[in-house]
């Protein structure tokens, strides 16, 4: 028998998926957004540096979820939980190799890197901001690759829901925070949307799946 595309069940995995990838686009830009609404176009000239900077420490994530990305399929198409887990625990563990050296880089030295780069106002301007965004995307790559887990598992709307619960904090905190913080307002809610939507997605591996992706 000549089997037939499933349409419908097609359809309904990818919305899913659709809604994830607006969502993430919406979440990265959200604070830069409502900075520029209810701040000084410079405060958004330094949280763009900030944001730029750290997505470098989220680069070995990306790198690590590429070369993991093809056996945590394999092996949930097989239900093989058990080496699921090892792969997306032993990814994470290289991507925080890669990660970790440059949270200390931009802590000790952000800010002569930052002088040299852009000058002596933006250095006084952009590394706290730079500081914080970093440590939410440590964390990022500290929780591994949830999002993939689930996606790759039928478990895509857990995954959405995740997303949405990041950028609803992440909205809240800037609506909170940047009258009267700025760009530090937003880095710091830029950062707990990061760590809400990874804590979320990791919460429901473990429920759905009973495996972690953390290193530890």
């Amino acid at each position: 028998n000549v089997k037939k595309y499933e349409t419908m069940r097609w359809f309904k995995s990818l919305m899913p998926f659709t809604a994830i990838a607006a969502m993430y686009t919406v979440n990265n830009q959200a604070a830069i957004l409502i900075l520029g609404w209810l701040s000084d176009p410079s405060e958004v000239a330094y949280l763009r540096i900030a944001d730029r900077m750290a997505q470098i420490v989220v680069i070995a994530l990306t790198v690590a979820n590429v070369v993991s990305g093809p056996q945590i399929a394999r092996f949930a198409k097989m239900h093989d939980y058990d080496r699921l887990e090892k792969t997306a625990r032993h990814s994470v563990r290289l991507a925080l190799v890669i990660a970790f050296p440059i949270i200390i880089i931009y802590f000790l030295f952000g800010n002569s890197l930052i002088e040299l780069a852009f000058g002596d106002e933006y250095s006084s301007n952009v590394w706290f901001p730079l500081v914080l965004i970093s440590a939410g995307q440590f964390v990022n790559v500290f929780f591994g690759s949830v999002g993939n887990v689930l996606n790759m598992t039928g478990n895509e709307k857990f995954s959405l829901i995740g997303v949405v619960l990041g950028l609803s904090a992440n909205i809240i905190l800037s609506i909170i925070l940047i009258p009267q913080y700025h760009s530090v307002g937003a880095a710091i809610a830029c950062a707990v949307g990061i760590m809400v939507w990874n804590i979320t997605l990791a919460v429901f591996v473990k429920m759905k799946l009973n495996i972690r992706t953390m290193p530890f």
